[in-house]
């Protein structure tokens, strides 16, 4: 049971709610639950505008990209985004326990990190072909 009860809760922590729903009306055989009509399509919506992990590490590499090749207020905010987001994830589990809703506030800031190290890559190496472009069509120095 305890088994059944672990794989049941880690679907339902990744928001897979409508196979956990077998499971849920076995458990509590006294009241029947589903999920369906609006409820099934804000989940739908929900599936698609969440922020899923592979897009919170990409935006993680890009705020880390950012703050190497950032410089002055841009990458100081890349830097309190950033903290921000890893405190709001590391605190609850050091504090308490980890759900996977804590991690949900965190979305935001690691998200904005990543979008101001992606503008400020972005930025540096557009400014460095425009220099290197700039220097091949100028030619070789005359002494």
């Amino acid at each position: 049971d305890s088994i059944l009860f672990t794989s049941t809760r880690i679907q339902w922590e990744r928001g897979d709610t409508r196979n956990v729903m077998p499971w849920i009306n076995d458990y509590y055989q006294d009241e029947r639950y589903s999920v369906g009509g609006p409820i099934g399509e804000v989940e739908d919506l929900q599936e698609v505008l969440r922020v899923h992990p592979w897009l919170l590490s990409v935006a993680l590499v890009a705020a880390l990209a950012g703050l190497v090749v950032g410089r002055g207020r841009p990458r100081s905010m890349i830097g309190v985004f950033l903290i921000v987001g890893l405190l709001l994830v590391i605190i609850p589990p050091v504090t308490a326990t980890y759900n996977f809703r804590y991690a949900l506030p965190a979305n935001g800031p690691l998200i904005a990190a990543g979008a101001v190290g992606v503008w400020l890559v972005i930025t540096r190496m557009t400014a460095w072909l425009r220099h290197r472009r700039a220097a091949a069509h100028s030619g070789p120095a005359v002494a």
